[in-house]
């Protein structure tokens, strides 16, 4: 008599919902054929994967979760959500933005850069006071996010010392001041703001002191500088404690600006100086350089734009024309062909 040990195969069913390590032929019918696609396996739910721990051993069950680790992910999802809007409302960004005083600014005689510290440690905001931003022999104003700088700075100027810088330039035949044109090669691509301090006053000042003085000049002036630079952004006020808080808020704004939504106002200032902060003669200047040309008689828009095209700014055009390479009768047909002009 002979006696054969035979061994039962186990067939585990991870797509039936009643799988409890039975062979087919003892628990529900299922048969290896139709774990192989057999024609029962349409009338059975399909495995789904996600359900499978990753870390669980082969032919386990996945783990239930218990009520109360179901409560603690709900709990966490609840606070994500929570930072999540708080972040996108920029209440964390002030955080992220430290702003850069320069030496200059605390030296100087109006005492701007301690009302502009005072302002942005009012605002939440750190501040740190360098002696090594720039050379331009200005006071300046930097930020920096998150480790890197934010390609931004202020330059902050008495109405005196503007106007002397445009009388300096007018006298030596210079287009642009060698201040703003210093602080462009130093920080080329950066968006550049200009705080003028007392404008108002100092112009009803020379206008009682001179009759023949016309404040029109330098209104004329401040326009021109929007379009030889990149866009210089001149904003006037008061006095220094007005400065001090323009600077305060533009500091949150900036710190703000990658949390910004498109529906909330901070978004819409940040779509409006985006091209600005992307550097290069685009953006502000280059709107501003069509418009200039816009005005000529006989200047249609398609031609204003194919000449921007070739010549970026005003100066670029007047070099050109200055310039010993062409000749008189290049230089007369230096426009032709471009839209028709």
């Amino acid at each position: 008599m002979t006696t054969t040990n035979s061994c039962r195969v186990v067939t585990i069913d991870l797509c039936s919902s009643s799988a409890s390590g039975r062979s087919g032929a003892e628990g529900d019918g299922t048969s290896p054929e139709t774990l192989d696609g057999g024609p029962d396996r349409a009338h059975r739910r399909p495995l789904n994967v996600l359900n499978v721990e990753k870390n669980a051993p082969a032919g386990e069950a996945p783990k239930k979760m218990t009520a109360a680790e179901r409560q603690r992910r709900e709990v966490a999802e609840r606070k994500a959500k929570r930072l999540d809007m708080k972040r996108r409302r920029g209440d964390f960004a002030l955080e992220e933005v430290t702003v850069l005083v320069s030496a200059e600014a605390l030296q100087h005689d109006n005492q701007v850069g301690l009302r502009v510290c005072e302002a942005i440690k009012d605002h939440g905001i750190r501040y740190e006071v360098k002696s090594d931003l720039s050379s331009v022999g200005a006071p300046t104003v930097f930020w920096r996010a998150r480790g890197e700088m934010v390609p931004c700075v202020a330059v902050l100027l008495d109405a005196v010392e503007f106007m002397d810088l445009c009388d300096e330039a007018q006298r030596t035949r210079q287009p642009v001041p060698d201040l703003f044109l210093g602080l462009e090669r130093k920080c080329e691509g950066y968006a550049v703001y200009c705080v003028l301090i007392g404008w108002e006053r100092e112009l009803l000042y020379r206008e009682k002191k001179s009759q023949s003085f016309s404040p029109a000049k330098y209104e004329h002036k401040i326009s021109e500088l929007a379009v030889l630079t990149r866009g210089l952004q001149v904003h006037k006020v008061s006095d220094a404690r007005e400065a001090a808080e323009y600077l305060g808020q533009l500091s949150v704004e900036l710190a703000r600006l990658p949390y910004s939504c498109s529906e909330t106002a901070a978004g819409d200032f940040c779509k409006k100086v985006k091209t600005v902060f992307g550097g290069g003669r685009m953006g502000c200047q280059k709107r501003v350089w069509i418009n200039m040309i816009h005005q000529i008689p006989q200047i249609g828009i398609k031609t204003a734009e194919s000449i921007s095209d070739a010549f970026q700014s005003f100066a670029d055009l007047m070099r050109s024309y200055a310039g010993a390479a062409l000749g008189t009768s290049e230089k007369r047909s230096l426009l032709k062909g471009l839209g028709g002009a």
